[in-house]
C-alpha cells in the first residue's frame, strides 16, 4: 500500500452483539493508528430493556452496503479492506462488495449448525420460536430477539458456497481458530484453492492469550 494511500477498515460483527465485537474489533483497530475505522450495528439495541433485537440478514446485507457506498464517496481513492467476525462474515458474502482490497474473515461458519441455537434453548428464560418472536437469554443477562424472516433466511444459506462465490471476487482470508466451540473446526474439502486458510490457536472470539496473536496475524495480512 502507499505511504499516500487512505486506508479504511470496515468491520461487520457477529451474531447477537454489537458493533465492537465485545471489544475484538476496537483492538484490532488499535493496531492501525493511522486507518479509518467503520464500525456500526446491524442490530437493534434497548438500553432500558437489555435486548437486542436482531434484523434479517437480507436487512443486514444493505445495512453493510450502504456503508462502504458511503466511505466510498467521503474518500474515493482509499484502499478498503474488511474484518468480518463469525455471522458476519456470511453478511460480507451475501451482500458481495465491489472494490474491496482484501477481506479477512475470523471465525467463519462454514456450516449453519444449530449447536449454538440449542446452547440457547437449554437456558432459562430462553423461548424458541421458529414462527414467531424467539427470545435467547444470554450469558450477560441480556435478551436477544430474532424475528422469524431470520430464521428463514438463515436456513436457505450454503455458507461453503457464498464463500467460494465472493472468493471469485476479492482476495479472501479465513482465520480460524482452532478451539473453536461456536462453529465446527472441520475440514471442508468443498471450499475454493483460491481462499486462504489460517488456523490460529484460540476460542471463538479470540480471547485472552490468543488476542494478541490474531491481531499480529491481521497487521500482517493489510500490509
Amino acid at each position: 500500500m502507499s505511504e499516500h494511500s487512505k486506508h479504511v477498515i470496515i468491520y461487520s460483527h457477529g451474531f447477537g452483539v454489537e458493533q465492537s465485537a465485545r471489544g475484538m474489533f476496537t483492538d484490532i483497530a488499535a493496531a492501525f493508528p493511522v486507518a479509518e475505522h467503520i464500525m456500526f450495528d446491524y442490530n437493534i439495541p434497548n438500553r432500558e430493556e437489555n435486548t437486542l433485537t436482531v434484523r434479517p440478514l437480507s436487512e443486514q446485507k444493505d445495512i453493510l452496503l450502504a456503508e462502504i457506498t458511503r466511505a466510498k464517496e467521503k474518500t474515493p481513492d482509499a484502499i478498503i479492506d474488511i474484518i468480518a467476525h463469525s455471522q458476519g462474515c456470511i453478511v460480507v458474502a451475501l451482500a458481495l462488495p465491489e472494490g474491496i482490497r482484501k477481506a479477512i474473515f475470523l471465525a467463519p461458519p462454514l456450516e449453519m449448525s444449530s449447536t449454538s441455537l440449542r446452547r440457547f434453548a437449554g437456558r432459562p428464560g430462553s423461548v424458541i420460536d421458529p414462527d414467531g418472536l424467539s427470545r435467547l437469554a444470554r450469558s450477560d443477562g441480556s435478551i436477544t430477539l430474532v424475528p422469524a424472516e431470520f430464521w428463514k433466511e438463515r436456513e436457505a444459506i450454503d455458507p461453503v458456497a457464498l464463500l467460494n462465490t465472493y472468493s471469485a471476487h476479492i482476495e479472501l482470508v479465513l482465520v480460524r481458530a482452532k478451539n473453536d466451540t461456536v462453529v465446527s473446526t472441520s475440514n471442508f474439502p468443498t471450499l475454493s484453492s483460491h481462499i486462504q486458510i489460517i488456523s490460529i490457536d484460540g476460542d471463538h472470539d479470540f480471547r485472552y492469550a490468543s488476542r494478541p496473536g490474531l491481531i499480529e496475524k491481521i497487521r500482517n495480512l493489510l500490509q
